[in-house]
């Protein structure tokens, strides 16, 4: 064999001891032993991998944890597919689900991002969206007596004011007109909340946030029981997007998720003490978290959480540029579910599209602050959100 062949031949051989860790499996394809052998694959009569966009071996192992997260390890009908991004995840659901002319309703406060791709991407689409208080159960039948949407769209709790909404009332809802219920459950993971449980048909995360929880590699993730959907018609659909999760955030999604019980537990701890600690602060006029008994929806929190999670939000009664500015060891960013503590301007930042009457209306105003409660120790976190207010 000449030089030039030695070079490009790729060397396999197999591991005598296997790696401690998963391997990244950083290949773009893979080869088949014969025609007979590629065609089973591409038809899925035989386990193989094709293609990376198709899914490889990283995709179907951090699928395959999600789904022993969401329904239990000894689950048959529960499926994952895992995206490139939260957002792709989202679009990639919807797309598959819905139709030109198909009709959809959402709640009305949702993350920015989701609520721009639905009036923008997915409207050109020829899917009507339309927005509606999902707190307001009566009116929402009513709503969807009268326009049979193919799906019901929310978060719970919400981004960023955290509304906690009766996801077991809306799934009844929804299963009496057919529509599919989504709920985005990136604030809570399954470790708190489980709406498929509380009978939603997919439930949606950003796994960038606290699923990896280590801000390096982004992700989302659509899970149903929905088998025979997830199998075919989502599939399909993500894969003819291109949006299949890339090996390398797959791998280090799988070891973040190690750490997710761990972590949660000290923000969620945390987030409770901040919130009453910014309770009384003379100058905060508002805190939201369903921790507080003050929230109008901690009761069904209590009913339907496992606890009340690491996101709050708060209002300042003035200069709060000055207060952001001042911060030192919580970072203004925008994302969330890092192990870092994590602040975000909604007016300015996650919600800076939307039109200002609305914003306000949502309770969005130019004085409220997001804030992601990281691991580190709660006297620094006080210590430097006073610091920041004393400047």
């Amino acid at each position: 064999m000449k030089i030039e062949s030695l070079c490009a031949r790729e060397i396999s051989h197999s591991e005598i001891n296997p790696p401690h860790l998963e391997a990244v499996y950083l290949s773009s394809s893979y080869k088949f032993n014969g025609l007979d052998e590629g065609i089973e694959i591409f038809d899925q009569r035989k386990a193989g991998d094709v293609y990376a966009r198709y899914g490889h071996p990283n995709h179907r192992q951090i699928a395959h944890k999600l789904v022993d997260l969401e329904f239990g390890p000894e689950s048959e009908n529960g499926r994952a597919l895992v995206t490139n991004s939260g957002m792709s995840a989202i679009n990639t659901l919807i797309t598959g689900l819905c139709t030109s002319g198909d009709k959809m309703i959402c709640a009305h406060d949702l993350y920015g991002g989701s609520s721009d791709l639905f009036h923008l991407n997915i409207s050109r689409a020829g899917i009507q969206v339309d927005e509606y208080d999902f707190s307001d159960l009566e009116g929402l039948e009513k709503k969807i007596e009268q326009t049979s949407p193919t799906i019901l769209y929310l978060e719970s709790p919400s981004n960023p004011v955290l509304r906690v909404y009766d996801i077991k009332a809306l799934a009844e809802i929804a299963k009496k007109y057919d529509s599919y219920l989504i709920v985005d459950n990136t604030f809570n993971t399954s470790l708190i909340q489980k709406p498929i449980d509380l009978g939603a048909d997919f439930v949606i995360y950003s796994t960038t946030k606290y699923l990896n929880g280590h801000g390096n590699a982004l992700g989302g993730a659509i899970l149903s029981q929905h088998h025979d959907l997830m199998d075919d018609r989502l599939l399909k659909t993500m894969r003819l997007n291109g949006s299949t999760i890339s090996p390398m955030d797959a791998w280090l999604l799988g070891q973040g998720i190690k750490t997710l019980p761990l972590r949660y537990k000290a923000q969620q701890h945390n987030a409770q003490l901040l919130a009453d600690f910014l309770n009384e602060l003379s100058q905060v006029s508002k805190v939201y978290y369903p921790g507080l008994t003050m929230h109008a929806n901690h009761d069904l929190a209590k009913e339907q959480m496992n606890g009340f999670g690491a996101m709050l939000s708060f209002e300042l009664k003035e200069n709060v540029d000055r207060f952001l500015r001042s911060l030192r060891l919580v970072t203004l960013a925008p994302t969330l579910g890092d192990i870092n503590s994590l602040v975000l301007h909604p007016a300015t930042m996650s919600h800076r599209n939307m039109p200002e009457k609305q914003r306000l209306e949502l309770g969005i105003t130019d004085q409220l602050i997001r804030l992601s409660v990281g691991i580190e120790h709660i006297d620094d976190l006080k210590s430097d959100i006073l610091e920041a207010l004393k400047a």
